[in-house]
């Protein structure tokens, strides 16, 4: 059986079930509205990952901050008097301390073309 083909004008033998599949999905448009959303979902999904992306940043510069300053007070001196004393308040060692204060997140405004923008500003008090 020859048909003539909508698309392009050739004559097309239709008797090859791959062709048949072919042309059935080029002249389907039934999957277009499907086909936008997906683009729109997948473009909110994208936009999403990249937000969230950039705060696990923020947060994990904001620990590697505060670890950095716990190893800058770490004391590398020790010393002691004497192994053999057997008075073990003769024996001195020098202690560490590190104190981590709290992370405050302080919301500033900002007006933007006549809008009230609330953004976000990390303040760390180390």
């Amino acid at each position: 059986m020859v048909v003539a083909d909508p698309l392009d004008g050739v004559l097309v033998r239709y008797g090859i079930p791959a062709m048949m599949t072919c042309r059935r999905l080029l002249l389907d448009e039934s999957g277009f509205i499907l086909s936008t959303e997906s683009v729109l979902l997948g473009t909110l999904v994208v936009l999403g990952l990249i937000v969230g992306l950039a705060e696990v940043r923020n947060a994990v510069v904001q620990e590697l901050g505060d670890y950095s300053q716990a190893v800058a007070w770490l004391s590398q001196t020790y010393e002691f008097t004497s192994v053999t004393s057997s008075n073990v308040a003769d024996i001195l060692s020098s202690g560490s301390v590190f104190i981590d204060s709290d992370d405050d997140q302080m919301i500033s405004s900002i007006v933007a073309n006549g809008i009230l923008v609330d953004e976000p500003s990390i303040v760390d008090d180390e």
